[in-house]
């Protein structure tokens, strides 16, 4: 025998689930686009594999949107609109324009480049933790970033590079699939900081070549534990890097963030 008070209960806890995704993931987001009118007004080829897409609206600030955060992202174009991808801010969002920059790294996302100017786009967000501190004046920050993962760090550099001591490791195969190579030199020579290029692949380099190890994080930032560390690569990079950091350099957990990327 059940109670009735309990099966209402049920009811509706089941009513309140589903209000729940109607309204977050279905209607707040068509209202976002209805209120704002989101479209793709450029598509920019950053390396042979590598796009970003420029996404233009009105009253991009009432998002709130953060540096380092996400969007999942439907673009309302034959071929692409019955799917909706996760795709991180690579800049902060300005003159009512936001920017994603997704990898080739399968069957949508190879299909980008081709993606029309004037798209209609519906955007669900901004998600994620992967930001600055609230109090972000005269701190000390680490972002190692291994190859797509230089976008949501891309952000996290403007915001914070004018006001703190930032330093950046960035790794990749070849020099060739660095992304965003002048912005990132444009954002140095605007607010010095240093940049450490690695290449995994290319040893004829003049730069740092191999992994980033532990050997290289210490030669390369001396005062380690002065920092706050941001990580965003793939899977097999931030698990490394990680057990590196809090076991080899003994890093406290609370001074690591990471954002897992899936090639």
């Amino acid at each position: 025998f059940t109670a009735p008070w309990l099966v209402y209960c049920w009811y509706a806890l089941y009513i309140f689930v589903f209000g729940n995704l109607l309204l977050f993931r279905f209607l707040k987001p068509l209202y976002q686009f209805y209120r704002q009118g989101f479209f793709v007004s450029d598509v920019v080829m950053e390396t042979s594999d590598t796009t970003s897409i420029y996404i233009q609206g009105k009253n991009l600030n009432t998002l709130k949107a953060e540096a380092g955060q996400f969007f999942i992202v439907r673009f309302l174009a034959k071929g692409y609109w019955w799917q909706a991808h996760p795709f991180s801010l690579s800049w902060i969002p300005k003159n009512n324009r936001l920017r994603i920059t997704a990898k080739n790294c399968g069957d949508f996302t190879a299909t980008l480049s081709a993606l029309p100017k004037g798209t209609k786009v519906i955007i669900e967000g901004p998600f994620g933790i992967f930001t600055a501190p609230q109090k972000i004046s005269n701190k000390k920050f680490l972002f190692i970033a291994g190859g797509v993962g230089i976008t949501p760090i891309r952000s996290l550099l403007e915001k914070l590079c004018a006001t703190n001591d930032v330093i950046l490791l960035y790794s990749n195969k070849t020099a060739k699939d660095i992304i965003f190579l002048e912005e990132l030199q444009k954002l140095a020579d605007l607010h010095p900081f240093p940049i450490h290029h690695i290449m995994s692949n290319q040893p004829d380099f003049s730069g740092e070549k191999g992994r980033v190890d532990a050997e290289k994080i210490q030669r390369l930032v001396q005062d380690i534990k002065a920092r706050e560390i941001y990580i965003c690569g793939p899977p097999a990079m931030i698990e490394s890097l990680n057990t590196l950091l809090k076991k080899t350099l003994n890093i406290p957990a609370k001074q690591i963030h990471f954002e897992i990327f899936s090639f």
